[in-house]
């Protein structure tokens, strides 16, 4: 069909030996694809294939641009509806506890939150070195944020991480995005903790494969 000359739909079934019913249907079919269309007379005639498929990914992209901006509404009503929940309970009901466990699996994401909806100075202190791409794209991941936002974002490290060939090339990455940053002798540094200005302190328990603890107000007080 889609080779043919333009051509009553009758003509289309004939050549290709189908019933007029079948013939519909894949009609129907090339249609909502913007492949084809019929004139008023009731001929089928086809546009330039490149042409109808541009049509076809312009409608797609548009749809999926609707989505994200429907899931992103989605994500802005849902910060403010844990904003006023956590209010409204320290104001009139049972009282939200100042802190709670966070899995290692679950920090990335918590993270990203505290980022997202918190206010006011960032300030981070690492007392290990984690690696990986996974890491990684986690961090940058949510540095574009903090970059474009214009954050005040500073950060204490270990003298290691100046000789080490993985993390020294991203902590000068993180640099260049804008974190002020200073650097103490490893066995200085004995706690791992960020703080997002008065939303939360995430910080990492003793051990091996630890949780993490979040505190929230009334439990912290200005990272300034």
């Amino acid at each position: 069909m889609l080779r043919s000359a333009p051509a009553p739909m009758a003509e289309h079934a004939e050549a290709l030996g189908w019933r007029l019913r079948q013939t519909e249907q894949v009609m129907r079919d090339l249609e909502r694809m913007r492949l084809a269309r019929r004139t008023s007379e009731g001929t089928v005639k086809v546009d330039d294939p490149r042409a109808s498929v541009g049509r076809l990914l312009d409608s797609e992209e548009s749809e999926l641009d609707e989505r994200r901006r429907r899931l992103l509404g989605l994500r802005e009503s849902l910060d403010s509806f844990e904003s006023d929940y956590r209010r409204g309970l320290q104001l009139s009901g049972p009282r939200v506890p100042p802190w709670e466990q966070v899995a290692p699996t679950e920090a990335a994401g918590v993270v990203e939150h505290l980022i997202r909806t918190s206010r006011g100075s960032i300030r981070q202190v690492t007392a290990k070195m984690a690696t990986g791409p996974a890491h990684e794209d986690a961090v940058r991941s949510q540095w574009d944020g903090l970059s474009t936002g214009g954050r005040d974002v500073r950060g204490i490290f270990p003298l290691s991480v100046l000789t080490d060939p993985e993390w020294h090339p991203f902590a000068q990455w993180r640099a260049g995005a804008g974190e002020q940053q200073r650097y103490l002798a490893d066995d200085n540094i004995r706690v791992e903790f960020a703080i997002f200005g008065r939303s939360g302190v995430l910080l990492e328990e003793k051990g091996e494969d630890a949780d993490f603890l979040l505190l929230r107000p009334p439990a912290i007080i200005d990272a300034s």
